[in-house]
């Protein structure tokens, strides 16, 4: 099944980590040698686009003729962090702002044909940007 051979305590109860994921409705996580796969979520590119922050770690966006605020589902559990990567169309610059649930440096501005990634943590209360590129070449 793609998970490890090892056991994890929740709530002072042994059990392994397929049956915590089993029950947590969540998809099985893919481990490759020492390394967690997190999987890509790919968003439908709207005015007001939504990231279900329940969904895999990293989220796909591909602008599609014009700006969008971008917002998430929830603030997110302590620690948890998401990935955006945000690719600009090729027929124009597009704005992209962030709202609900989320703190950052300002918006990003696209160029076309090319690439931004950003980095969040949550600390329960809002999803704060850690880290973002921009400008990489598709």
């Amino acid at each position: 099944s793609g998970i490890p051979d090892f056991e994890l305590r929740q709530a002072n109860v042994l059990r392994t980590a397929k049956e915590i994921i089993s029950d947590q409705n969540i998809a099985s996580p893919k481990f490759s040698g020492n390394f967690l796969v997190r999987g890509m979520d790919t968003t439908t590119y709207a005015a007001e686009t939504v990231l279900d922050t329940n969904r895999q770690g990293l989220h796909y966006l591909k602008t599609e003729s014009a700006n969008a605020n971008v917002k998430a589902t929830s603030p997110g559990e302590k620690g948890q962090d998401i990935y955006v990567m945000i690719q600009n169309d090729s027929t124009a610059n597009r704005t992209i702002t962030f709202g609900t649930n989320f703190k950052v440096t300002g918006t990003v501005v696209g160029s076309t044909s090319a690439m931004a990634v950003l980095h969040f943590i949550s600390n329960g209360s809002a999803f704060w940007e850690a880290s973002r590129t921009t400008g990489i070449s598709v």
